[in-house]
């Protein structure tokens, strides 16, 4: 898991750096970084309940910014960089919208597993004597 924590949060971080040409790039430098600050803790091994936050936010966002029409040409999406039709950028961003999402969810059934695991692990007693755990 840490692998895939490590190549997402590269993948968020250079999501926020060719943010500087879009329309409105501190909208989408925030929305990724966002994800990115979420991702770190996990490369340690550690989740936090912000990941049910992230994942929350970026569905309802996936959902807000879902663009009215579809591009006529599907291939233009992901083949070519130029902006060749209306609605290009907007079905992109609503794609990254959406991998945010999904890798939120991981994060967040990471998180919950650990959280039930770390509270029904039984506490060490300690010898009152030799002062060692039992």
């Amino acid at each position: 898991m840490r692998i895939v924590s490590i190549i997402m949060f590269l993948l968020l971080l250079l999501s926020v750096a060719v943010q500087y040409n879009d329309p409105d790039p501190f909208t989408w430098a925030i929305i990724y970084a966002f994800g990115a600050a979420i991702t770190w803790p996990a490369i340690r091994g550690r989740y936090t309940v912000w990941a049910l936050a992230g994942l929350i936010a970026y569905t309802f966002g996936f959902f807000y910014w879902m663009p009215n029409e579809m591009v006529e040409h599907p291939s233009n999406l992901f083949l070519d960089l130029r902006m060749h039709e209306k609605g290009v950028e907007e079905v992109r961003e609503d794609i990254g919208l959406l991998i945010c999402a999904v890798w939120m969810l991981v994060l967040t059934v990471m998180w919950w597993r650990t959280r039930n695991k770390i509270a029904t692990e039984p506490v060490p007693q300690m010898d009152q004597i030799t002062g060692k755990a039992e």
